[in-house]
C-alpha cells in the first residue's frame, strides 16, 4: 500500500472537489452525478465525511467514501419508503432531507453518498476500506459521536460487494435495480471491525 496514501475530509480544499467531482463524472451516468454546488455545500457544512485515497506519486485521488449524518427521519425514508436513490436531493439547509453535522446529543445514522474506486487496485481498496472504518471509529471513540444506523443505496456490482465487505446487509430493492444496504449499529459491539 506503499503507492497511495489517505486524505480526510477535514484536510481537503475545493481543488480536492474539484477532483472528486471530475470522478464522479467518469463513473457514474449523468443522472447519478449531483451538481458541484450541492457538493461543496455539504462540504462547507460538514467537512468530516471524506475518505480519499491518493496515488503517492502524483497525489491525485483516485478513490473515495463521501458519508455524512442524516436525521433519524431521513434514515427510515430510505430503509422504508423511497423507491429511488436519494443522493443529491439532501441538501443543507433544513427539513427532513438535510445533510447534519455530527452530535454528542444523538446517534449518528450515516449515509454513505457514494464510493469509487478508479485505481482498480485491491491495494486502493483495502485502504479505502479500512480508512473508512478506521475514521469512522475514530469519530466514536475520540470525538465521542456515537455511529447508529450506516446506510447505503448501490447501483453497481462493485458497490454491492464494497458494502457486504462492510457488513451492511440489503433491506430491499428500489428502482434502477439499485439496493439499499444498512446495518442497524456502527462499531459499538464488532461486527464491522472485523472487516479491519
Amino acid at each position: 500500500m506503499l503507492n497511495y496514501n489517505l486524505s480526510f475530509g477535514y484536510t481537503l480544499n475545493i481543488e480536492d472537489l474539484k477532483q472528486i467531482y471530475a470522478l464522479d463524472e467518469q463513473v457514474y451516468s449523468s443522472k447519478y452525478v449531483g451538481s458541484f454546488s450541492n457538493i461543496v455545500q455539504r462540504f462547507d457544512k460538514n467537512n468530516d465525511t471524506f475518505v480519499c485515497v491518493r496515488d503517492a506519486t502524483t497525489n491525485k485521488i483516485g478513490a473515495y467514501v463521501n458519508f455524512f449524518p442524516i436525521s433519524d427521519t431521513l434514515s427510515d425514508f430510505i430503509l422504508n419508503d423511497t423507491e429511488v436513490i436519494v443522493d443529491d436531493e439532501i441538501g443543507v439547509d433544513g427539513g427532513i432531507d438535510e445533510a447534519l453535522v455530527y452530535s454528542r446529543e444523538r446517534e449518528n445514522n450515516i449515509f454513505i453518498l457514494s464510493v469509487v474506486n478508479t485505481f482498480h487496485s485491491l491495494d486502493a481498496s483495502v485502504l479505502l476500506q479500512r480508512g473508512f472504518v478506521d475514521y469512522l471509529v475514530f469519530l466514536e471513540t475520540f470525538k465521542s459521536f456515537r455511529i447508529g444506523k450506516i446506510i447505503a443505496i448501490t447501483i453497481s456490482d462493485g458497490g454491492r460487494k464494497w458494502c457486504s465487505r462492510m457488513q451492511l446487509r440489503p433491506v430491499r430493492n428500489i428502482k434502477d435495480n439499485s439496493i439499499i444496504y444498512a446495518k442497524e449499529k456502527g462499531f459499538g459491539y464488532g461486527g464491522i471491525l472485523n472487516a479491519r
